[in-house]
């Protein structure tokens, strides 16, 4: 796990941002998880729905995903046969979310949809299930602007797909681990910084 933070004021509220990438048990592929907390955010910043993330993320055609259905979507991430993000057109990855229950790929996805392993604030910084954040944000939040989309994300000439969240305690964006250090996983860990509202260096 990773944790940035940046001290901008002598305000003891430190915007912080988290980042775990989680592999299988073959460490063949794995999840890059983006986790940004809302009190981390500036008050001017005002995109708290899904559907403007979606869209200032640049999340192309998504599919809504529920709770029960984050296995199914984190499997999606994972092209069949290729550890690396080449998934490039919406139709691959919606065949792919219907496929997924089918998929070795998916025992995997639950245990990452359902284990307590995404840092995650909730007084005090825990550990938590993507499922939990999703569901605990749709129940405290009454489901405005709360939930999940599946998409295809394109940074420069790369594109991939993404699993976006939004929750009642932050912002979680989930891409596979082998995006790191690509166009996807800079481009989102910049749209990250953009959403705290840290000047780019």
């Amino acid at each position: 796990m990773r944790m940035n933070s940046q001290h901008r004021s002598c305000s003891m509220n430190i915007p912080q941002s988290y980042e775990t990438i989680v592999f299988d048990e073959g460490r063949t592929y794995g999840f890059h998880m983006f986790v940004v907390p809302w009190r981390s955010v500036p008050p001017t910043f005002s995109n708290k729905s899904i559907e403007l993330l979606s869209k200032d993320i640049k999340l192309t055609d998504p599919i809504d995903i529920s709770p029960a259905y984050l296995p199914h979507a984190l499997t999606a991430l994972v092209p069949e046969g290729d550890p690396l993000p080449n998934v490039e057109s919406f139709n691959e990855l919606r065949v792919a979310f219907g496929a997924a229950g089918r998929r070795p790929e998916f025992k995997f996805a639950q245990q990452v949809a359902f284990a307590r392993i995404v840092p995650f604030e909730s007084s005090p910084l825990t550990a938590e299930a993507l499922a939990s954040i999703l569901v605990s944000g749709v129940a405290g939040a009454g489901a405005v602007g709360i939930g999940a989309k599946l998409g295809i994300v394109a940074f420069g000439a790369t594109t991939g797909p993404a699993l976006l969240l939004a929750a009642a305690g932050g912002i979680v964006v989930v891409t596979l681990a082998s995006s790191a250090g690509t166009e996807i996983g800079k481009g989102i860990a910049a749209k990250v910084q953009e959403w705290m509202g840290i000047a780019r260096q």
